[in-house]
């Protein structure tokens, strides 16, 4: 935290009156991804934002982007505001989706399989239920803060260069077609409005030499309907979800039932 820029801190103040809540700023090396938001349950008083500090470099941004996402949730009408949730018929239907189209499931044990599935699943249920409203996060943060663009950039490569990992022939040799089809669609979608904001428009080309545009630009037209804030995401995930044939693998629930 002491390595925050005034300026950042003065957006978590921001957030901090809007939502009514304390914001707690915490570093976590086991956490997954970059950065995350916990809001508070009934009684609580904190607002949770984590961040892996092998990240750290790009602290300000991620502060300021999961600021976004407290701006989004508590500007929504109080019935509005859900959050994604998997439970365990959703996965199962998943996870049978996925297996009939998987020719290397007979080469690991069941129990790793059935594991591996878990985990791919979740992981395309987070990309679903995260990539609109990060879309629009990444655009509110590059026109507001113009101080924050240059390390708004270099996180901005680096998340586009890690996804393209999953481009390589060894991650479409391990994956079932469905996740690795749906997740490189989203993806595309990603580098995309990476590439609107940074004025880099090539940035979709290795998508669309693997045939992922198509679709792709449908579920990006979404996103050029006009933003209405944290119940617009939900209706375009929901959307998302239509076009890739994903309905029943998540579920939108209030904080209280989690």
């Amino acid at each position: 935290m002491s390595s925050l820029r005034a300026h950042t801190r003065g957006i978590l103040e921001s957030a901090a009156s809007m939502s009514g809540y304390t914001i707690v700023v915490s570093s976590d090396s086991n956490l997954d991804v970059w950065s995350s938001t916990r809001y508070p349950r009934q009684g609580e008083k904190n607002c949770l934002v984590s961040y892996n500090p092998s990240c750290e470099k790009f602290l300000d941004y991620l502060i300021a982007h999961e600021c976004g996402h407290i701006y989004r949730f508590f500007t929504a009408r109080p019935e509005d505001r859900l959050v994604p949730a998997t439970y365990a018929a959703g996965l199962s239907r998943a996870k049978r989706q996925v297996a009939e189209h998987w020719k290397l499931r007979p080469v690991i044990s069941r129990d790793l399989s059935d594991q591996f599935l878990e985990s791919l699943c979740f992981g395309l249920v987070r990309q679903l239920t995260s990539i609109p409203a990060d879309c629009r996060i990444d655009a509110w943060v590059y026109e507001n803060f113009e101080w924050l663009r240059e390390i708004q950039a270099s996180a901005l490569h680096t998340l586009h260069a890690t996804s393209l990992r999953c481009l390589e022939s060894e991650i479409r040799k391990w994956t079932p077609p469905p996740i690795y089809a749906k997740s490189n669609t989203m993806n595309y979608v990603l580098a995309k409005a990476i590439g609107k904001l940074l004025d880099e428009p090539y940035l979709t080309v290795p998508y669309v030499e693997q045939g992922f545009a198509e679709i792709g630009e449908k579920l990006d037209s979404y996103l050029r309907e006009p933003d209405r804030g944290h119940a617009g995401d939900m209706c375009i995930v929901d959307a998302w979800a239509r076009e890739l044939s994903l309905e029943g693998w998540y579920h939108w629930v209030r904080l209280g039932d989690m």
